[in-house]
């Protein structure tokens, strides 16, 4: 092989060289910026699921504690209209349970007010419009009043017949 050609030859392998180093270096570059696109996607996502569970928590916790409300109320009128229609003079003791069952509508009421609140805080959540890990609430007062979940028929459907009957069997006692 004459020393022209050689010298051709190992210019064109060099040029080659450094046309593959520099395709390395760009598809290396691109791989890393889309490594480091889906990992951060991914932990976006991850951010974004566990800020939704920890809210659907707290609202799972908060619904936990109606049914019991609602148990101990219906207990509570059943003992005291027993009471008062058993022995007449045990009347007195319907209107404490009154005042209880009317309590248990309050602590009712504003389970449901904070749950319906979290609901909306899950939907933003959900929407990405929540600062990272964010679980107040204040934002979405002016959405949902306390005294619209207190005369929810799942309120109100309960505690108020339950009042009723106290106040009438007081009445009667």
């Amino acid at each position: 092989m004459p020393v022209n050609e050689y010298a051709s030859l190992q210019r064109t392998l060099s040029y080659a060289g450094q046309q593959v180093s520099t395709a390395v270096e760009r598809a290396g570059t691109a791989l890393a910026g889309s490594v480091t696109d889906i990992a951060e996607s991914l932990v976006g996502e991850l951010r974004l699921s566990t800020h939704a569970r920890m809210v659907q928590e707290v609202k799972g916790r908060l619904a936990a504690h109606q049914p019991a409300l609602q148990r101990t109320a219906v207990s509570i009128t059943t003992v005291a209209v027993g009471a008062a229609l058993a022995a007449p003079r045990l009347g007195v003791v319907v209107w404490p349970a009154l005042v209880a069952v009317l309590a248990f509508a309050g602590l009712h009421g504003y389970y449901l007010w904070l749950s319906r609140l979290y609901r909306h805080l899950y939907d933003a959540v959900v929407a990405g419009q929540v600062p990272d890990l964010a679980v107040t609430v204040a934002a979405y007062r002016c959405r949902e009043r306390y005294w619209r979940a207190l005369a929810s028929t799942t309120v109100a459907g309960l505690y108020l017949p339950l009042a009723v009957l106290l106040v009438v069997v007081g009445v009667a006692a």
